[in-house]
């Protein structure tokens, strides 16, 4: 069908830097509030979207700017970029799992020295993002389940 504006809850946000949607149709994004860029989720039900919330500590920071969510499609799993606002050259990606009521601390994606715009291929074998403000790159999905918490 024809494209639609999403609901005003969360286009009053400020910023909306890479929109990433679940199967649910949760949609996680990017927003400035107070200074800093945090993920926010608007959760999908009953065919409205919530009052977007912002992510919990296992994701966000209090000092550095987290952006260009990448929701895994059943939900499972983050990747996200974070940098601090003092160097924002060094832009890292990171990757968080959901777990029963949250989701686990945000870990380090060491292979990757600057990334942001994660993206995962849709036949989830292959993670491509910007390696540097002129280029993308690419790398296998290993490390989702490497870095996956045990349990």
């Amino acid at each position: 069908g024809d494209p639609q504006p999403v609901s005003e809850v969360v286009n009053a946000h400020e910023t909306h830097w890479q929109l990433s949607v679940d199967n649910r149709g949760d949609l996680y994004f990017m927003s400035r509030a107070n200074g800093l860029e945090d993920i926010y989720v608007s959760r999908y039900a009953n065919g409205q979207y919530a009052t977007p919330e912002r992510m919990g500590d296992a994701v966000n920071t209090d000092d550095l700017c987290e952006m260009t969510p990448y929701i895994a499609p059943d939900g499972s799993y983050l990747i996200f970029a974070r940098y601090d606002p003092k160097n924002s050259s060094a832009i890292r990606l990171y990757i968080s799992y959901a777990e029963k009521g949250g989701w686990t601390k945000a870990v380090l994606i060491a292979k990757v020295r600057y990334g942001l715009c994660p993206v995962v291929t849709p036949d989830g074998q292959y993670l491509l993002y910007l390696s540097s403000p002129q280029s993308v790159s690419w790398m296998d999905t290993d490390f989702i389940d490497a870095l996956r918490p045990a349990g």
